[in-house]
């Protein structure tokens, strides 16, 4: 887990506390990787993405080479996920700004 630090008032506590037992089972080894999982486990299950995301990663291995990634590209490694077409692009026009 990492350690947290809050910022905040202290009312509420790190999440590491709230949730003790929680553990993230999505595979990833970059933090961008796991922001990319998470984002396809809102789709589909956490198994499918890591079905998924080796190739996923093996093929867009920085976040530049995603950044020129063909759309449609990617749209054929998530499309298992139940991204649409349309959804891919908004995310990556997104992730652009």
């Amino acid at each position: 887990m990492y350690a947290h630090k809050s910022s905040g008032s202290g009312d509420s506590p790190p999440i590491e506390e709230a949730y003790p037992l929680a553990e993230c089972t999505l595979d990833y080894k970059k933090d961008y990787e796991l922001l990319f999982s998470v984002r396809l486990a809102a789709q589909c299950t956490d198994a499918r993405v890591n079905e998924i995301t080796p190739a996923l990663f093996a093929r867009f291995s920085t976040l530049q080479s995603f950044a020129e990634a063909d759309v449609a590209e990617v749209e054929e490694y998530v499309r298992s996920c139940g991204f649409l077409p349309r959804q891919g692009s908004r995310h990556r026009r997104r992730g652009s700004r």
